[in-house]
């Protein structure tokens, strides 16, 4: 099987080892199932962004599995082709390394989150906290997604400037390693009622 999906009314969870076609098709499935409120343009957006980050996270899966993180970036495009991630489906499964998805409606919102049975490298760690920290103070980036110009950056920076088209504060994008694991949670309000985690938490602690 490709994928695994655990679903009620409130949350839906797919997991999976390599996003090949079948599981890109009902990540994106499930994204419009969800958010078809904030339309299908909103919600199409939002796939790309979920998109780059799970290719992210696959490419650190594969490249550490096979103990090998030179050139990481120059080699993004070739490992994410669908006979090298057919390929390295049956180790992933021998191995445990697995990407969960999970879509929760909340109060007011949704949260995606994403959990890597991976951390992210700590120089990848430092270097995305940099870039976040750029584009909130106004810093331009350029991005191109062809050849051996695309790296992992791209996909941290593309997901910000989606995010902040989609009138979404990117504020509620975040990725970080937390017990030895990569998590990545998107918030999408949908109505101006909406309370982020950090203040729910913030209230509850204060």
């Amino acid at each position: 099987m490709n994928y695994l999906i655990s679903e009620n009314d409130n949350v839906k969870k797919i997991t999976f080892f390599v996003p090949d076609d079948p599981t890109r098709r009902v990540i994106k499935e499930k994204i419009s199932n969800v958010l078809g409120i904030i339309g299908e343009e909103k919600s199409n957006s939002l796939y790309v962004c979920i998109k780059e980050l799970i290719n992210y996270l696959t490419a650190v899966n594969i490249l550490k599995l096979t103990a090998k993180f030179v050139n990481f970036d120059s080699k993004l495009s070739l490992l994410l082709n669908e006979s090298y991630l057919t390929y390295f489906r049956e180790r992933f499964k021998a191995s445990g390394k697995a990407i969960a998805i999970v879509i929760k409606n909340v109060n007011d919102g949704v949260i995606i989150e994403i959990i890597n049975s991976e951390p992210i490298p700590e120089e990848h760690e430092r270097e995305i906290r940099a870039i976040l920290r750029d584009l909130s103070s106004g810093k331009e980036f350029s991005l191109s997604l062809s050849g051996e110009s695309y790296n992992f950056v791209s996909s941290i920076v593309m997901t910000w400037l989606i995010l902040r088209d989609m009138g979404v504060d990117p504020s509620l994008f975040r990725i970080g390693n937390r017990d030895n694991k990569t998590f990545i949670r998107i918030e999408i309000p949908l109505s101006q009622s909406y309370i982020s985690v950090r203040k729910a938490f913030e209230r509850v602690q204060g």
